[in-house]
């Protein structure tokens, strides 16, 4: 997926996500956190001529990638523990019983934090 297709569907999910409520819609912000992430990861990887703009690695590939491939040098095992720590809110929320507004808080900081860091990279 090209990088403006990225930055498109960032803005779209993050329209979306600016709607909801910690509380009411926590698994809905989980999940939205790890798909913008996903994208902001992937438009990074572009922009730094890392991964070919035909490719785009899944967000379920995204953690172990990074630590592999080290695409963002030192700065991949940090990113690849961000990703991670959003994947694993993901079961007890969108599969399980949890209710808790506070894991959507978490997931959104760690969301910021990877913004922060792909944006730096998108926009160098």
């Amino acid at each position: 997926m090209k990088i403006e297709n990225h930055l498109e569907k960032i803005e779209n999910l993050t329209g979306t996500l600016s709607k909801l409520d910690n509380n009411e819609d926590h698994e809905t912000i989980v999940e939205l956190s790890v798909l913008i992430s996903a994208h902001y990861i992937n438009a990074a990887l572009h922009s730094t001529g890392r991964l070919r703009p035909d490719k785009d690695i899944k967000h379920n590939k995204i953690p172990g990638t990074l630590k592999r491939d080290k695409y963002f040098d030192e700065d991949s095992i940090n990113i690849s523990i961000l990703f991670q720590e959003l994947e694993d809110m993901r079961p007890g929320q969108v599969y399980g019983t949890g209710k808790n507004g506070k894991t959507a808080e978490q997931a959104l900081e760690i969301l910021a934090k990877i913004r922060e860091f792909s944006e730096g990279l998108i926009y160098a």
